[in-house]
Order: structure tokens, then sequence, then C-alpha cells
């Protein structure tokens, strides 16, 4: 972290010279270490070659020597050898690896033993020269042979210290060019360095005056290259924000004034809407009234015209013939949705109005879905679809809600699932999971199009409301089964796939008994 803001407080400058410097250096060494791996490689070439050639040379002296096994004569050629000052060790084997001849040895004192590096020699093509560099001396050796019959093997050995020599003073050469390069690269980066960070320092001392608001500053522009262009750059800037500057504060001379006025403006504006606001409230209010008032009048009569209606078709009223009942029976079927309508339209009110009752107490879970099945299961039987009503074990026998607004919402999806599924099947599923439990509405109906999965809750909204629409309803259902589910604090979600069916999920919370209790929403 010290090195991190110590490098970023370090000038331009020293940056460049630092870089570059480092940059040169291993340039240099890397090119060096190259040079001189080359240089080796070059040198022990040529000591390969060079014994390759006095081992072949060898071969034929002492071929004449080893068939005659004459040692005297072999002892004579390699003393002769060993007498150049480059030649480190030169030993002469016979055709079973045991020593025949070394200058430094004493013939008496020459072992028997089979040499190991001249057996593995001896194995080897005569004229395959087997390389075994040291320390400071590269060892060879070669079979000789006589046709294809070996007679033996010569070894040499050639001191190396000319290569050492001549890479220690490549190296030499090498460090005196790279601290000259080094030195060189320095100098034309500072040179370099200062054309640069010169004008920059001078170009920010101008900016910072711009910013202290000196405007009137005139930065020379001294020469056409790129910091140049930019102190031109900087001046014309200096230019337009002194220009601007005046502009601002002529605007700023008029702006108080107009605030002021559209202050004024805007108060009287807000004064208006909060009066029509109140306004507004006050006529939803007396709707609301209005409404529920009406609705309630108007189910009375109905009321009766249904009363009376069975009545008649009963046959209490007198005999009536077959096409009286049939027109008893239209009135009592539209008497019927109109009643239903009224009723949405008073609970809907009522809602709004937020004079809905939400009374919590015990009711038997399995009870209430058992008298839906029994109201339900007729009008599913006007269709070939598959009607289930499914309590599963987990649900306690006795749970704490609204039992009339749970029958409500429970009634108003299965009428929409049958409403709308001409095949397969409605089913309902009644679960619990911790504290909570569900109502699941399942049908395989014409589905709801994707884009309708958010407003199909809002009131009077049917995915089809053409005037040719195939399905009869008012476009409340669903939005009272929302409203009173989060009256409840529930939630409902839907999930829908056109032509493939609908799934309604109603989640209420699990009371315990102790919890029951009576609740007005306000």
């Amino acid at each position: 972290m010290q090195l991190s803001r110590l490098w970023k407080n370090t000038s331009l400058s020293t940056k460049s010279v630092l870089l570059t410097s480092l940059l040169v250096i291993l340039t240099v060494v890397i090119v060096s270490t190259v040079a001189t791996n080359r240089e080796r490689a070059n040198s022990r070439d040529q000591f390969e070659e060079q014994a390759d050639l006095l081992l072949t040379a060898l071969s034929q002296d002492m071929r004449e020597e080893l068939v005659d096994f004459d040692l005297n004569q072999l002892e004579q050629t390699t003393n002769a050898i060993m007498s150049n000052d480059q030649i480190t060790l030169i030993r002469v084997y016979d055709s079973s690896g045991n020593l025949l001849a070394d200058p430094i040895t004493p013939r008496a004192g020459l072992s028997r033993t089979p040499n190991e590096e001249a057996l593995i020699i001896l194995g080897r093509s005569p004229d395959d020269t087997l390389y075994d560099w040291r320390e400071d001396e590269l060892i060879a050796g070669r079979a000789i042979a006589l046709g294809n019959r070996p007679l033996g093997v010569v070894r040499i050995g050639i001191s190396t210290a000319s290569i050492d020599e001549q890479i220690s003073t490549s190296r030499q050469n090498s460090a005196i060019t790279a601290l000259l390069i080094s030195l060189v690269a320095v100098a034309a980066t500072v040179w370099l360095t200062r054309q640069v960070t010169n004008p920059l320092s001078s170009l920010t001392t101008a900016v910072s005056s711009v910013a202290a608001g000196n405007y009137d500053l005139k930065i020379a522009q001294k020469s056409g290259d790129e910091v140049g262009k930019l102190a031109g750059a900087v001046s014309q800037m200096a230019s337009v924000i002194q220009h601007r500057e005046k502009e601002l504060r002529e605007i700023n001379a008029t702006l108080e004034k107009r605030v002021e006025e559209r202050t004024v403006e805007l108060a009287n504006a807000n004064e208006r809407l909060t009066d029509a606001l109140k306004e507004a409230e006050e006529a939803n209010r007396l709707k609301s009234e209005f409404v529920a008032t009406m609705s309630h009048e108007l189910r009375t009569p109905l009321n009766a015209i249904l009363g009376y209606t069975q009545i008649m078709q009963r046959g209490m009223a007198g005999e009536i013939t077959d096409r009286q009942k049939d027109n008893l029976s239209r009135i009592f079927s539209n008497s019927e949705h109109l009643l239903t309508l009224i009723n949405e339209i008073l609970d809907l009110s009522k809602i709004e109005a937020g004079r809905m009752e939400i009374i919590n107490e015990p009711f038997e879970i399995r009870s209430v879905m058992n008298d839906i099945t029994k109201r339900m299961q007729a009008l599913a039987d006007k269709k070939p679809i598959q009607f289930e009503v499914n309590v599963h074990d987990n649900v306690p026998q006795t749970l704490i809600a609204d039992a009339d607004r749970v029958k409500q919402i429970t009634i108003n999806l299965i009428s929409n699932a049958i409403k709308f599924t001409d095949q397969g099947y409605v089913k309902v599923n009644v679960a619990s999971n911790n504290d909570r439990w569900t109502l699941v509405v399942e049908d395989t109906g014409t589905g709801i199009p994707s884009h309708m999965h958010h407003t199909i809750f809002e009131q009077f909204r049917q995915v089809d409301s053409s005037s040719e629409r195939k399905h009869r309803g008012t476009g409340l259902g669903l939005a009272i089964v929302q409203k009173l589910t989060l009256l409840m604090n529930g939630t409902v979600e839907l999930s829908s796939e056109l032509n493939k069916g609908t799934t309604f999920t109603v989640t209420l919370p699990l009371v315990a008994e102790s919890e029951a209790q009576v609740e007005e929403v306000k």
C-alpha cells in the first residue's frame, strides 16, 4: 500500500525515467543473455567438431597399432597427443574395454577392469562420437574398428577454459554496452520528459488559476504539438467560461423573480387541487352510498320476483302451460343473474366505502367445501367436464376466518372456471403449509392471455369484452376475490396459458382458535 501510494504521488518525469530505464536494462539483459547463450552454443559446436576431427585422425593412426597390438607405439602416440596444452587426457581401450594406454598412468599400473564408458562406445557405430561435457573440459570418445570388427576405443579430453574466458569477456562487453545504452536512454528520457512535463506544469498552473475564477488568463502557445494545442484549447475554454458566467449572472438576475411568480402560481394551483380532491372524495363517497342504497333497494323487489316465479313454476298458483313454464324459467334465470350483479356491486361498494366487515370465527372447512361442491356440481354437470374438490389431510378440521367470504371467494373462482372450461376438468385443492393455508382452483379452460395477467383483477375487466362475447358476466367477480382476499390479509396469484388452462391460488393466514376475533376493516 505504501509503495502504491508513493508511486501515485511520484511526478510524471520521474515515472518516465524509471520506467524507461527499467525497460532498457531488461531489454539489454535479455539480448545479452541470448547472445551469450548463442555464443556458448557455437563454441560448443566448434569444440565438438574439433574433437570429432581429432578422434577421426587418431582412429586411423591407432588402427594398425591395435591390430599388431603394439603397446609401445600406442604409448608414444598418446604421449605425443598429451603434449598439447588443450588436451587434458587421452586413453585407449581394447575391444573388451580394458585400458591399454594412458600417459598419466604407467603401463604396469593400468587397470584390467573393463571401463563402462568404453563398453558403451563399443556398442555404438564407429562413426558415432560420444560427447560428455563436464565443468571445465569436454570428454569425447569413439570406437576404433577394422571393417565391422571393433578393435578398441579412444577417449580424449579437451580443456574448455577458452570458452569460459571468451564468454566472460562477452559478458563484460555486454555489461558495458548495457550501461552505456542505459545512460543514453535515461538522458534521452529526461530530455523528452522535460519537453512534455514543463509545458504541462505551466498548463496545470493556468488551469488552477481558471478554476479559481481568473478567466482573463491567456496561455502562450509555444508549439504546434499536442501540448501546444491543449494550451490553446484551455485558453479558449477560459474565454467560453467567462462568457457563459456573464450570461449566467444575467439569467440569475431574473430567475428569482420567475421563481417567486411560479411559487405563487403553484400555491394557487395546489389550493385548487386540494379543493377539487375534497370534492372528488365527497362525490365518490356519495356515489358509493348511493350505489349501496340503490343496490339494497333493488335487491328486495328482485328477491320477491324470484320468490313468486318459483311459486308459479311449482304450480302453487295454478296450472301453467309448458310455454309459460319456459317463460318463467327465463324470468327466473335473468332475475337471478341481475341479483348476482346487484350483490357484486353492493359488495364492491361496501369494500370501497370501507364498510365491509370481516368476521373471523371458527368454521369446519370440509363442511363448507361439501356445501360448495353440492351447489356447484349442478353447474358442472351441464358440461362434459370432471369436477373435483379435495381437502388435504394436513388441513386442520377447524379454521378461523370469515366463512361467508371464503365461500364467496371459492364460488366466484369455481364459477369462472366452469364457465370458461368446455372440456377437461375443474379441480379444487385445499392444503396448509406452516402458518398459511391455500385454496387452489385449477381448470383446463380457455386460459387468460399473458398481457392481461396484471389487469384481469380490475373492475369490469373481462378477457372478451366485445359485444359478441360467448359468456355472460359483469367483470366484478375477480375484483371482489382480490379485494376480499386482501381484507383477510391474504394473497391471490394467477398462473395461466392461453388455450391450456388457468390456476388461481388464494393464500390465507392459518390463525389459531384463540386468536379469533371480529374486526371491522376501515
